[in-house]
């Protein structure tokens, strides 16, 4: 037992004395791993100076933002081993090397950033400045932030006052003198603003299409351009065919362009801007964002005001509608970038623009219609513009029925009826409430009652055909057609009884037996005197008669082809019936010694062919 209790404490002893020697070479290890880390981090200390001075930022700023790393890793590990008796002159070394280094990055930064002198950076510049900024934030020198915002609002104050926008394409695009000169000088305007040109550009499309006039003259003059026909100005009804063209209205644009932007800016902020500290006073990229399109976001809601001041009374609807479609199609883009609750007000004070500028439409209804009567009964100007009116909305249907469909629900009648959108149903009431009342009253106007008949008869079929065509179909139900269909059958009616009470009375002058009950005399048959000047008197008022009715008729219009043909095949029985034989009955008759040709002034089939002439 004692021999064992002896051997286990020198075994004891010798454990110990391992564990002692194994410490000893761990701390021998880690004193020379010290030396040679110190050894090490002290060249750097003596060698980084000259790099840092040797090194440009501009050309490698990868390496350069290494060397900044390095810096703050050495000084860090200084401050850790303070013992050395090194340590705090090579930690003040370090900082002196840190901050003139930092100095070099926000000094390229800054130069880099102010040359950046339109909206869109380069990638392999957005790549640099990302790599400063990032160093610099993690540094904690943030004065980088105050260059950044400052050089982007004055990139977005440039960009604001693009006269591309107001003056370029959207001023001469109006006044083309056909549509491939318009499509010619859209392109060249497109392509233009792609490539950042603007005025130069311009100009030389606008002598190419053969205008030598000042840019600012055409600019006064595009809103000559963007008419439609029934707006507010009398110049306008010799301007039918010319009208606001879709998409072409700057505001467009301009609108795209800055969508475009902010997605660009948003995108540059957070790559460039970090976010605080939890608790820090620091702007957030969002806030700082914000500043910078502050001033652009108070300009573009300023001219979004304005949209439609620019072009004619009557075309500023569709200018407003035009911009609510593309508005539409950008809208996600936009809530993304800068959130809805601008956007929404900007969005609802364009609808409530729309009812508005219809009501104006519908007011002018009636002073249009009363303005010009049509001399030969054709389908009234402001009847066929109504219909151009439509259609132009129909091409905005889902843009116009979501603006109607809240101003029927406001007003209790959001339902649709005999509609099948609330637009149909619209198109309904200005047709039942605003146009067939004014064309009624307007019949009044035509002192013939033939002609006012006519007047009616070719606009409610003129209405009829279009409510009948598929575009109006889908839009207001086949009932509201009908309607309009009895209503020019009525039409027809009452001009056939005017039309034909004419003609009929000129029947009395054919059937000259009936009438007279001639006897012949004793030189044969209507020899007598009496009887020639009463065949005379017949002729002569029979002739009469038809040539005012020919000059009255021949400038008759008659829209429907089925309509046409009818009145002429009752006219052409009713007069050549009784006309052919009264004139085969005296044609060879000597009534008259000098003048048969006089009385004879109407050939049968002469007079059919003119009937069947009539109405076109």
């Amino acid at each position: 037992d004692k021999r064992f209790t002896g051997l286990s404490d020198n075994m004891r002893s010798m454990n110990n004395k391992i564990i002692h020697f194994q410490t000893a070479n761990t701390n021998i290890e880690e004193a020379i791993h010290y030396i040679l880390g110190v050894r090490e981090r002290i060249q750097f200390t003596n060698e980084i100076g000259s790099k840092i001075t040797e090194s440009n930022c501009a050309n490698n700023v990868e390496q350069f933002i290494e060397y900044v790393e390095q810096i703050a890793e050495t000084m860090n590990y200084f401050k850790q081993h303070p013992k050395y008796i090194e340590s705090k002159k090579a930690i003040e070394l370090l900082s002196e090397h840190k901050k003139s280094a930092i100095q070099m990055l926000d000094d390229e930064f800054k130069k880099m950033i102010g040359q950046t002198k339109t909206e869109i950076i380069p990638t392999e510049t957005l790549q640099k400045l990302h790599l400063i900024a990032k160093s610099l934030h993690h540094q904690k020198k943030l004065n980088y932030r105050k260059y950044f915002i400052d050089a982007r609002k004055q990139v977005f104050k440039t960009f604001l006052h693009h006269k591309s926008f107001f003056t370029g394409v959207g001023a001469i695009a109006g006044i083309a003198k056909d549509l491939g000169t318009l499509k010619l000088i859209q392109n060249a305007g497109n392509n233009a603003l792609l490539k950042g040109e603007h005025m130069s550009l311009a100009a030389k499309f606008t002598k190419k299409a053969g205008f030598d006039t000042p840019l600012k003259q055409l600019k006064a003059q595009a809103q000559e351009v963007l008419v439609l026909p029934g707006g507010g100005d009398e110049r306008e009804d010799n301007k039918l065919n010319r009208f606001y063209q879709q998409g072409t209205y700057p505001f467009i644009t301009y609108m795209k362009r800055y969508k475009d932007a902010l997605k660009q800016e948003r995108e540059l902020v957070e790559k460039l801007i970090f976010n605080p500290p939890y608790g820090s006073n620091i702007d957030s990229p969002n806030d700082l964002f914000f500043q910078i399109i502050e001033k652009s976001r108070s300009e573009f809601f300023q001219r979004a005001a304005e949209i439609g001041n620019d072009v004619r009374d009557s075309e500023a609807i569709f200018v407003i509608l035009d911009v609510l479609h593309h508005f539409k199609k950008i809208k996600p883009e936009f809530d993304r970038v800068i959130g809805l609750s601008d956007l929404e007000e900007f969005h609802n004070e364009l609808e409530k623009r729309v009812p508005r500028e219809m009501d104006v439409y519908k007011k002018n209804i009636g002073p249009h219609i009363s303005r010009s009567t049509p001399n030969a009964g054709q389908v009234h100007e402001v009847t066929s513009a109504s219909f151009l009116f439509f259609k132009r909305l129909l091409f905005y249907r889902d843009v116009v029925d979501d603006i109607l469909k809240i101003r029927f629900e406001l007003k209790g009648r959001d339902k649709l009826n005999r509609s099948h959108t609330f637009i149909g149903k619209e198109i309904r009431r200005i047709l039942t409430k605003h146009i067939i009342p004014a064309l009624k009253e307007k019949m009044n106007d035509y002192h013939n009652p033939q002609l006012g008949h006519l007047f009616l008869l070719n606009n409610y079929f003129f209405i009829y055909q279009q409510l009948s065509s598929q575009l109006y179909i889908d839009n207001i139900k086949e009932h509201d057609a009908l309607e309009i269909q009895k209503s020019y059958k009525e039409e027809y009616a009452l001009f056939l009884k005017e039309s034909f009470g004419d003609f009929k009375q000129m029947c009395q002058f054919m059937d000259i037996k009936k009438q007279d009950k001639l006897k012949s005399s004793k030189k044969g048959p209507y020899r007598h005197k009496k009887v020639r000047k009463m065949i005379k008197n017949r002729f002569a008022a029979f002739n009469a008669k038809m040539q005012t009715l020919l000059d009255l008729h021949k400038n008759f219009v008659v829209n429907d082809a089925q309509i046409r043909v009818d009145l002429r095949t009752k006219v052409s029985d009713m007069v050549i019936k009784h006309y052919s034989k009264m004139y085969n009955q005296f044609k060879n008759v000597p009534f008259s010694v000098k003048n048969m040709d006089k009385y004879l002034q109407f050939d049968p089939d002469e007079l059919t062919k003119m009937f069947l002439s009539f109405y076109e």
